[in-house]
């Protein structure tokens, strides 16, 4: 005569219930990303109209780089898929580029470094943040990371520039990053103030509570 092992017909439905409900909160969380990845996106085309150009540079001053450091904080890698959906939505001729510019020509030209550095920064940004959650509850170390991911934007921006007017790199370095360094630290200093004051909701946000 067979036994019927109620417990074990329990534990096994318990276990199956709770891989479904895992798999379905992944699910959950993955579209969550996604969707702040247009968001985010959005944010940065907003951002780039808030522009002042400078006259002795070609490269003005926009508000992108708060966004772009805090995509990578936010949704994790997914970050870097926001900033790949501006640059290529951007390349295709949505006009959310600096000055509601649009078009593939804008990546061949003396700024299109830096919005390849927007989707390389946030990426990275993203990938410390998974790697390491507890970064978000340091403030100094994420100070550091936003740090590190303008250095990012900077040196694609930087050597892009370089190409572009034939210029050497003190000279692009000159035009291309230091009349800007003072601005995007204080922007820095907003992101990491942001990530922080909001660091276990971020946690929630990609998964990793």
């Amino acid at each position: 005569m067979v036994r019927f092992n109620s417990s074990a017909v329990r534990r096994r439905t318990v276990n199956e219930m709770e891989i479904c409900g895992s798999k379905a909160v992944g699910e959950y969380l993955n579209i969550n990303r996604i969707v702040l990845a247009f968001l985010f996106a959005g944010l940065t085309g907003i951002a780039a109209q808030i522009r002042i150009p400078l006259p002795f540079t070609p490269v003005p001053i926009t508000g992108q780089v708060l966004f772009v450091l805090l995509s990578g904080v936010m949704i994790g890698r997914y970050g870097g898929l926001s900033q790949l959906i501006y640059v290529g939505a951007g390349a295709a001729g949505v006009p959310w580029f600096s000055n509601f510019s649009g078009g593939a020509s804008v990546l061949g030209g003396v700024t299109g470094g830096y919005l390849i550095g927007f989707v390389v920064a946030a990426f990275l940004i993203g990938s410390a943040i998974e790697a390491y959650p507890s970064i978000t509850g340091n403030v100094r170390e994420l100070f550091f990371l936003m740090l590190a991911g303008l250095g990012v934007i900077y040196l694609f921006g930087v050597i892009q520039l370089s190409l572009v007017l034939g210029a050497g790199m003190r000279e692009a370095i000159a035009l291309g990053a230091a009349p800007f360094i003072a601005g995007d630290i204080l922007k820095a200093t907003v992101a990491t103030g942001i990530a922080a004051g909001y660091g276990h909701g971020i946690r929630i946000i990609r998964g990793s509570v």
